[in-house]
């Protein structure tokens, strides 16, 4: 599981969500046609005093105006004809401060001159200045005023509510959409994780792939391979020089080899910021098997119309550092199959050097007879599977002599019959001795059945015609070639051309005629594998070089 990210620096808030307060003013004071005073009862102040303002004393009514703020309603909270105190809460669902609209309305059109001073009295306003006030002034009948303040809450409540909704929903959706694209990415990684591929076309593929996701500039991998560095890059111009990739991680600090971390502006703007290039930055460690080998970072915030102004944050750190997590995990896995390989492949050598010991005068016929099939199976237009199982098979196809006689295989007379049965116990005792290795299974058909001929007349099964495996017949002949001109303790080796007789002879009824013709088809090819001693060979034919000529005919 990845590292949860040091986030050294979150995203800026996102812009100002819509003003639910502005809006409830504007439109009570466009249906009452007079302007709004404004009162936060918590702090007593008093906002948007203007001269048309009646000079009531709203501070007596604070506690009233909480309780209206709380409330969330419109309420009339002192009324004395021809003059009511109307109070509105403007405090939305996300407000954090309780404010409240209040207006003085006049209820009477036509208010007597008593009426009037009645009122500024009950207000604590000068009489003279309220019936100047008056004068003019559209009136609001009681019954009217409450209900319409009322619906104009709840208008702009519902206006704000299906706002603050659509953008939710809004959001949601981008959520879902980059949720969907990080899984997407993760999954195509995932589906790459096979043991052939190695870390940097994994990481080739990552970075181009978080460069269409991932709101940067760039996105570079750093990988040390084979104690070379190595960068991999992808959208825009990385605004450093790969010579200062490894300066730029170690400044990013020692914690940057444990877990992602994350750097925006109030970070980079500082003087003590080295790199002034990079404004913003996100990066991951690769660490295979508890060691760092690389680095993969996104550099330079680029918003776009799913991401906002704000920086990097937890989502890319997150998506980072399962990336890099994914390319350390396959990297740590191939240098595990690495290392199991080599074992596998210096004990089949070690198996064939044992063959080897034990008959001196057969020394170096398993390598020959394993490259010999190889070229003979290309000129078939064998698979790379069944290429693959000759090569290791022909290594070991005799490995069951170890189990035979020595006094009977260095004899250097002709073998009694007798004898002759012993070694041809060969093939079965080299099957019991691998039969116990899953990873030699494909082989085990050579090892048996490699001295079966054509016509039913080998061993030890007596198969006839295709009834003997392929790759076993063409064994057969490679091992028949290698040993008939080879010296042996009761013979020296044939000249070629009376190999190549025999072979014409045997053709259809001890071997596969189509295996002959094979070998005739590359002769030339197989004369130089027959002269010429080597190191062994990778037991993986498609790791072969090209200076393996006869692998490449």
């Amino acid at each position: 599981m990845p590292v949860a990210p040091l986030e050294l620096d979150g995203r800026q808030p996102a812009g100002e969500k819509p003003d639910h307060e502005a809006e409830l003013l504007a439109r009570l004071e466009s249906a009452f046609r007079q302007v709004f005073a404004v009162v936060e009862p918590e702090a007593g102040v008093l906002e948007r005093v203007t001269p048309d303002w009646p000079r009531v004393d709203v501070f007596q009514w604070l506690g009233v105006c909480e309780e209206v703020a709380r409330r969330g309603r419109a309420e009339v909270i002192w009324e004395h004809s021809p003059l009511m105190l109307l109070a509105v809460s403007l405090s939305g669902a996300e407000s954090d401060k309780r404010r409240v609209a209040v207006a003085v309305l006049l209820t009477d059109p036509a208010p007597s001159r008593e009426a009037i001073d009645s009122a500024a009295s009950a207000f604590g306003v000068d009489p003279e200045f309220l019936r100047r006030w008056c004068a003019g002034r559209r009136s609001w009948p009681p019954h009217a005023a409450l209900p319409l303040a009322e619906a104009l809450v709840e208008a702009c409540s519902a206006k704000h509510t299906a706002t603050v909704s659509k953008r939710h929903l809004s959001d949601v959706s981008a959520h879902l959409l980059a949720t969907f694209e990080e899984l997407h990415l993760l999954h195509q990684l995932t589906e790459g994780l096979w043991l052939g591929r190695s870390e940097h076309e994994l990481a080739e593929q990552a970075v181009r792939r978080l460069a269409d996701i991932v709101p940067a500039d760039c996105i570079v991998a750093r990988l040390a391979a084979d104690d070379t560095p190595e960068v991999l890059m992808a959208g825009r111009r990385l605004p450093l020089e790969e010579e200062s990739l490894d300066e730029f991680f170690r400044g990013l600090g020692p914690q940057v080899n444990r877990r992602a971390v994350v750097l925006n502006r109030n970070r980079t703007t500082s003087p003590t910021w080295g790199f002034p290039e990079v404004r913003e930055v996100v990066a991951a460690p690769l660490i295979a098997a508890g060691r760092v080998v690389g680095h993969l970072a996104a550099v330079n915030y680029r918003p776009d119309h799913r991401h906002d102004e704000g920086g990097f944050g937890s989502v890319e750190a997150s998506l980072l550092s399962s990336v890099a997590t994914l390319i350390g995990v396959h990297a740590s896995n191939r240098g595990l199959f690495k290392e199991k390989y080599e074992l596998f492949k210096s004990s089949v050598h070690a198996l064939t050097s044992a063959i080897d010991a034990k008959d001196p005068y057969t020394c170096g016929h398993s390598d020959r007879v394993a490259r010999i099939s190889v070229r003979i199976a290309r000129e078939l237009g064998c698979t790379d599977d069944q290429l693959n199982t000759l090569y290791l098979g022909g290594l070991l196809h005799d490995v069951g002599k170890i189990g035979i006689d020595d006094r009977v295989l260095g004899k250097p007379e002709h073998l009694t019959d007798e004898e002759f049965e012993h070694i041809k116990q060969h093939p079965v005792l080299g099957e019991r001795i691998l039969a116990g290795v899953p990873q030699l299974a494909h082989v085990l058909p050579i090892v048996r059945s490699h001295h079966e001929c054509w016509d039913g007349s080998g061993y030890p099964d007596g198969l006839v015609a295709d009834e003997c495996p392929l790759v076993a017949r063409i064994a057969a002949v490679a091992d028949a070639i290698d040993a008939m001109g080879s010296d042996r303790p009761y013979r020296h080796g044939m000249p070629i051309e009376e190999v190549e007789n025999v072979l014409r002879e045997g053709a259809g009824r001890q071997w596969d005629r189509r295996v002959v013709d094979a070998y005739f088809a590359a002769r030339d090819d197989i004369m130089a594998i027959s002269r010429v001693e080597r190191e062994p060979l990778d037991l993986d034919v498609g790791r072969w070089q090209p200076s393996d000529a006869f692998a490449f005919v």
